[in-house]
């Protein structure tokens, strides 16, 4: 049974790791050279993952193999879409992947073009 607060948490998650993917994209315009900051944001990224994981996996009534938030936090980019297919199955999974895809490459491509106006005309 899905839990109001999981499904808001859940929500809460996905809207935390497009906004990590924007302070990544700005961090990234505006410096060359990665630091100890963009280790911290792979991080953070990673752990938003296997929350989002756990929580879903939660509201579809089930429970996570404990080894298994090591595995996705360690293979995020990878493991996240797989968990999409196995739990949605393939099409809705797709719809899913393509959805999030789109949301990273818009706030990217957005959070680019921002400060590149901003570095361009600004200063």
């Amino acid at each position: 049974m899905r839990d109001r607060s999981d499904v808001l948490f859940r929500s809460v998650l996905v809207l935390s790791g497009f906004l990590l993917f924007v302070l990544t994209g700005v961090r990234g315009s505006m410096l060359e050279e990665p630091g100890l900051v963009d280790v911290f944001l792979g991080i953070v990224l990673a752990v938003i993952a296997v929350k989002f994981c756990i929580v879903d996996y939660r509201m579809r009534d089930r429970t996570l193999v404990r080894s298994y938030h090591w595995l996705i936090f360690f293979t995020w980019p990878l493991a996240l879409p797989v968990y999409l297919l196995c739990s949605r199955g393939i099409g809705k999974g797709i719809v899913a992947i393509l959805l999030g895809l789109a949301g990273v490459c818009i706030a990217g491509v957005t959070t680019y073009g921002i400060v590149w106006l901003v570095w361009s005309f600004g200063g």
